[in-house]
Order: structure tokens, then sequence, then C-alpha cells
């Protein structure tokens, strides 16, 4: 498994609703935790410009489509 699909499959853990907050507050403190999961992720995955995010989408959408025709 890549390193993107490990933080990818940590997120879930990261977005936990909790009834007695509000939906606002949960949502800010989910941001700051996926925040927190990915710092430094762009380093590991070589990532240094918006180009590269773009490529990495690319990647991504045609890893899915290859898995899709299997």
């Amino acid at each position: 498994m890549s390193s993107f699909e490990n933080y990818k499959a940590g997120l879930g853990d990261a977005i936990a609703y909790e009834p007695e907050q509000s939906p606002v507050n949960t949502a800010v403190r989910a941001m700051k935790e996926i925040q927190e999961a990915f710092r430094g992720v762009a380093e590991e995955l070589g990532i240094e410009t918006e180009e590269d995010i773009v490529e990495l989408v690319k990647e991504v959408r045609a890893e899915r489509a290859r898995e899709k025709t299997e």
C-alpha cells in the first residue's frame, strides 16, 4: 500500500462525529485533525508544486480506472 493510500485510509479515524458537539465544531475539529494527519505527507510523496499535485491526481484516477476494468 502506498503512503497516499495509508493516509487516505486513516481519514476515517480522523472524522468522527460526536452527537454532543455542533456540526460546525465537529467540522472544525475534523479539519484540524486532517491537517495534522497530512502534515509531512507532501514531503514523503515528493510533492513540491501544483503540477506535482495534478500529476498525483492523474495517477490516482488512472489507477481507479484500471481497477474498474479488472
